[in-house]
């Protein structure tokens, strides 16, 4: 059986009908997502209501993680004036894409351990942290 595709217009078996349609359906709504996105993002960066609530929610953000913020800062800082190599490795699995820092006391700022996105996740999940934080110990040599 043949039929037309209402998307693109071309005529098409039945077999081939139903996944090449659906990839021409699909562009369509990708291309109009990516316009009506754009005229929202617009809209709403230009709102002054919109930055005054942004920046309410940062500043309540930094009130209550002052010590977390004042550590990232610290270490952006040294790693900018060289004063520390930012890692390229994950110490857990040993990972070299998506390296992340992680703070395990924010009273010292510059003693970072380096770890991939998902490790470090992990770490801040409540399903796998007792595993990873022993990963992380055993890594360090603090067991």
């Amino acid at each position: 059986m043949i039929k037309t595709c209402r998307n693109c217009g071309e005529v098409r078996s039945m077999a081939s009908y139903c996944h090449i349609c659906n990839s021409c359906r699909y562009k369509k709504y990708r291309l109009n997502w990516n316009k009506q996105h754009k005229i929202y993002q617009k809209r709403i960066k230009d709102n002054p209501e919109v930055i005054k609530r942004a920046k309410i929610r940062r500043d309540r953000y930094y009130l209550a993680n002052k010590v977390k913020e004042r550590a990232r800062g610290k270490l952006i800082k040294a790693i900018l004036r060289g004063k520390i190599k930012k890692g390229d490795t994950c110490i857990i699995c040993g990972g070299k894409e998506n390296i992340q820092s992680h703070h395990p006391d924010y009273s010292k700022p510059l003693e970072a351990i380096w770890l991939c996105r998902s490790c470090h996740y992990k770490i801040h999940s409540k399903y796998d942290k007792d595993a990873c934080l022993k990963s992380v110990r055993e890594a360090l040599g603090v067991v």
